[in-house]
């Protein structure tokens, strides 16, 4: 698992700030880290808005690229909101994208419990596209969590548990919006028994895997950051790692697995 651990989530764009001299210094920053990747999420003109052109494609594809050649691309993530249900037009539209990004490794993320089915699932294996797995609040019918795996690699994003900051959603939307902000809802430390069980919900099936993405999401106050070195730990043999003096300042208790 070592090598295919991501600490690193961003959004692709084709505006402003995805530009090749901006990913080739991302390349030319992290040439000292050998299993460094990055997973990039797809931007939401293709999967909230549903509406891209041509040009739009090219910016995203030659990203793309420039982190293939360099050898630093993990993975696309396609993430849909909650009102993207498992219907028949809708099916037919996760094919147009996945036409669109044929050859990339790709994961799907859908929040509507309707996806849940077999047929589905068949589509996902045939198709080689990873189901990607969220761990959050189970409010209302989101989906709950539970790993799946597709194919030959897998996807896990961790975006916290505390239900206080997440409103009950309104019919037709996928998430609860934080009263306090993303900041809020997305500040949370996973204890090291909640990351035990899900080592114990996810592991049996991601040992399957070729290829295992897990991103912590809970990126406020670092907390991202600290659930990774623990989580680096739990899945790879419970071997100390090294750790920054910063970061084990900050959260004290990676002490017990810090070199």
């Amino acid at each position: 698992y070592a090598q295919n651990f991501n600490l690193v989530e961003i959004n692709s764009s084709y505006d402003n700030y995805l530009e090749h001299s901006l990913i080739a210094d991302w390349i030319k920053k992290i040439e000292g880290v050998q299993e460094f990747l990055f997973t990039i999420k797809l931007h939401q003109d293709f999967t909230v808005r549903r509406k891209f052109s041509q040009e739009n494609i090219k910016s995203v594809l030659d990203n793309l690229d420039t982190l293939i050649k360099g050898e630093r691309f993990g993975g696309l993530l396609m993430l849909f909101p909650y009102s993207f249900a498992y219907t028949e037009p809708n099916l037919s539209y996760i094919k147009k994208i996945l036409k669109v990004f044929d050859g990339y490794d790709c994961f799907l993320e859908v929040h509507h419990p309707s996806w849940k089915n077999d047929e589905a699932l068949e589509f996902f294996a045939s198709s080689g596209v990873g189901f990607s797995t969220v761990d959050q609040p189970e409010i209302g019918e989101q989906t709950e969590f539970e790993p799946v795996v597709t194919c030959n690699k897998a996807f896990l994003r961790l975006c916290g548990r505390d239900a206080d900051v997440w409103i009950k959603p309104s019919k037709g939307h996928e998430k609860k919006e934080s009263v306090a902000g993303a900041d809020a809802k997305y500040n949370y430390l996973y204890s090291p028994g909640e990351l035990v069980g899900i080592e114990q919900s996810a592991g049996e099936k991601f040992n399957k895997t070729k290829k295992v993405y897990i991103i912590t999401n809970n990126y406020s106050a670092g907390n991202a950051v600290a659930n990774a070195f623990e989580l680096i730990n739990i899945f790879c043999g419970k071997n100390k790692i090294k750790i920054p003096r910063t970061t084990l300042t900050a959260f004290p208790r990676l002490k017990r697995i810090a070199l």
